[in-house]
């Protein structure tokens, strides 16, 4: 299962982010794939699990206000 998590920041986190960028790039490469922001993609058994990876990472501690984690279901022509 694929699932899409949005970090949502808090207000005025570029501090936050800033003093925790070394750890979350340390982070993130000690798991599979690339970072590519604040925009996971993340494989796992289910929702949860997505979660407590995006979750554990350094920005959950202080530049995320909120955490959203959705199951991707990944769709061709879907236009109704």
């Amino acid at each position: 299962m694929f699932v899409v998590c949005e970090c949502i920041d808090n207000p005025g986190a570029g501090e936050s982010r800033a003093a925790a960028l070394d750890a979350r790039r340390a982070y993130l490469e000690s798991r599979p794939g690339t970072p590519r922001g604040s925009l996971s993609t993340i494989e796992a058994e289910d929702v949860q699990g997505a979660r407590d990876v995006a979750s554990g990472g350094p920005f959950a501690a202080g530049a995320f206000s909120d955490l959203q984690c959705e199951q991707f279901k990944p769709k061709i022509n879907n236009l109704g």
